[in-house]
């Protein structure tokens, strides 16, 4: 599992800079949490969980499903007791998943208009950013291991891009290596966007794997 000091280091390779000597760690770190959003928005990390209800009521806060973007199936009532040819059939008729100022709420609609209750279960399907372990406190990586290398190139490219508008802020700068440091940045950042495309027409061409899920209503 590659870490955060091994994106750094990668980098920093790729921006010619492996004594650290041009760019901060701070700056190599907010080339990567860009590059992350966007791989993020491309192919979204699928987790699933199950949640106990705190109390009555069709709206479920979602506050500790962390970086989450999206609510993709939901099966109400669940009983992680049992297994799953046990479970009760699904009442989950529709949801709606809304933000209550940075809050995540899940609005469920139930077959019958049935009142969730408190203690009972529910189990979630859901996208949530990709994290690379050690940035921002992230515990793992989600990055697969095939898309390290692109990643970086974003990263690498919204660096060098964060120096070329720093670099002409600053007096007595040589222009010219300017322009071409920002024809480099935006070589790679076009080189990443690229890629991103590959990856979402290879995940749509290769559809879910299981059932389709029925989106949030």
């Amino acid at each position: 599992m590659s870490t955060l000091a091994d994106f750094r280091t990668w980098a920093r390779l790729a921006l010619s800079d492996s004594g650290s000597l041009i760019w901060s760690d701070a700056e190599i770190d907010q080339g990567l949490r860009q590059a992350l959003s966007e791989y993020s928005a491309a192919l979204p990390c699928s987790q699933e969980t199950v949640l106990e209800l705190p109390g009555e009521g069709w709206e479920v806060a979602l506050d500790g499903l962390e970086g989450l973007l999206r609510v993709l199936d939901c099966r109400y009532p669940f009983d992680s007791s049992l297994s799953s040819a046990a479970q009760p059939a699904n009442q989950a008729l529709s949801w709606r998943l809304w933000w209550d100022d940075a809050r995540p709420v899940l609005e469920l609609r139930t077959v019958g208009g049935r009142v969730p209750q408190a203690g009972e279960e529910i189990r979630l399907w859901y996208s949530k950013l990709h994290t690379i372990q050690d940035l921002d406190g992230a515990a793992a990586s989600s990055v697969l291991a095939g898309h390290e290398q692109l990643l970086v190139s974003g990263a690498a490219g919204y660096a060098a891009l964060q120096r070329v508008i720093h670099n002409l802020e600053v007096a007595g700068q040589d222009m010219f290596a300017v322009v071409l440091m920002g024809s480099w940045a935006r070589s790679k950042q076009r080189e990443f966007q690229a890629g991103l495309m590959r990856l979402s027409l290879q995940e749509a061409r290769s559809g879910p794997a299981a059932a389709p899920w029925k989106m949030e209503g």
